[in-house]
């Protein structure tokens, strides 16, 4: 889910979100999933009482890619407390949202009344490394209602539809909110570095279509605590053109796309 904090940095009018996530808070599901994660929080701070990792203590094996292809906005998350998608729900801490936008930096054309008006709307998701499929989510519906900043709050999974896939021992990727019915992996599927695994949609609380991606050191989303992730090739645009990186963090606010093609990210 997109956070307040994102979009009130351009768009002051969040009536209807605090409306609709005032009214998820009385749904059932929500709150068994609230009480889940404060659940998998107290698992978390056993497993690391000598200090949960950061992107100082912590580093991947695997290299990770962008799950996309193009350039996409980072509109949510990064490396530290400032500027992370939810720093207080550990699974989530080195999260992030993204989604595509034009060149005046909308994400939407015409009025964004309607799913199909959002550019990263059905765009293929793609797996972020070799791995197994190790648990999906679908039949989740892709909330009709954008535009308004509301979200789908009689949904019955918060995440939506989504994928799982374990990249090594202590390491697996969550990628949520895709579109219902999308999704091209089972459980116990092997997939390749950029092979598509799903559209992005609208499904969950999600105020608009985008991708959630994250990395957890479990494969249970409630218990499991999120890692810093460095990708290994990319590109952040810039008024001077694409400035490559290797091997470091991305940060919100940036546009960023994977430097090689997803044809010569198979591994």
């Amino acid at each position: 889910m997109l956070n307040a904090e994102s979009m009130s940095q351009e768009k002051p009018q969040l009536r209807r979100y605090y409306i609709t996530n005032f009214l998820s808070q009385f749904h059932p599901f929500t709150f068994w999933s609230a009480f889940r994660q404060l659940w998998g929080h107290v698992h978390i701070r056993l497993r690391y009482s000598s200090g949960l990792p950061d992107k100082d203590t912590y580093t991947s094996n695997i290299s990770y890619a962008l799950p996309f292809e193009g350039a996409w906005m980072v509109v949510n998350g990064g490396s530290n407390q400032e500027n992370s998608h939810s720093w207080d729900i550990l699974t989530q801490r080195y999260a992030y949202d993204f989604f595509q936008v034009d060149e005046s930096e909308e994400s939407f054309s015409a009025e964004g009344k309607h799913l199909t008006d959002y550019y990263c709307f059905e765009t293929p998701v793609l797996s972020p490394a070799a791995g197994t499929v190790v648990q999906v989510r679908d039949g989740v519906r892709d909330y009709k209602g954008v535009g308004d900043y509301s979200i789908d709050w009689r949904t019955k999974d918060f995440r939506g539809n989504f994928v799982v896939i374990q990249h090594g021992e202590e390491e697996f990727s969550f990628l949520a909110h895709l579109k219902k019915n999308s999704l091209m992996v089972t459980e116990g599927d092997l997939v390749q570095k950029g092979q598509l695994i799903g559209l992005c949609g609208n499904s969950g609380h999600s105020t608009e279509p985008h991708i959630h991606f994250h990395l957890q050191d479990r494969k249970d989303f409630w218990t499991a605590m999120g890692l810093p992730i460095r990708f290994e090739t990319f590109y952040v645009k810039s008024s001077l053109g694409n400035i490559e990186k290797t091997k470091t963090f991305i940060e919100r606010g940036q546009q960023v796309g994977n430097t090689l093609g997803v044809e010569q990210n198979g591994e």
